[in-house]
């Protein structure tokens, strides 16, 4: 896990401040499978997310990323969409990217898990 830092303090805040300390457009990555952590995996309970080593998102630690769900087969439901630091990596994670309890309950409710969405990292 990487130390105190600027962005680590940011994505301490607050949620919605937070959200608001990571501004920018972000450049589209693809669509992956995101999930949620707890305590046992990291204390970070900020706007905070965590890939695997070995995974296709493991060269964005150290990156503010956003990630997007669009709720509904067609998204005719709207979008919904917060920001994170992504601050480690956890071996044998089993998902593409993981965020905060907290990060997550604005994309969806936590009984469902995993879901499928679009990460672009914020420039």
């Amino acid at each position: 896990m990487l130390g105190p830092e600027p962005l680590v303090l940011q994505g301490r805040q607050c949620f919605l401040d937070a959200q608001a300390l990571f501004p920018g457009p972000s450049d589209v990555r693809g669509f992956y499978n995101v999930g949620w952590y707890g305590s046992s995996l990291s204390d970070e309970r900020g706007s905070f997310g965590v890939v695997d080593p070995a995974g296709r998102l493991a060269d964005l630690v150290g990156d503010i990323v956003e990630v997007t769900y669009y709720p509904g087969a067609t998204g005719s439901q709207g979008k919904r969409s917060v920001r994170v630091y992504i601050i480690g990596s956890q071996q044998d994670l089993g998902l593409d990217l993981c965020v905060t309890r907290r990060s997550y309950m604005a994309l969806e409710v936590l009984a469902i898990e995993p879901i499928t969405a679009s990460v672009g990292v914020v420039g």
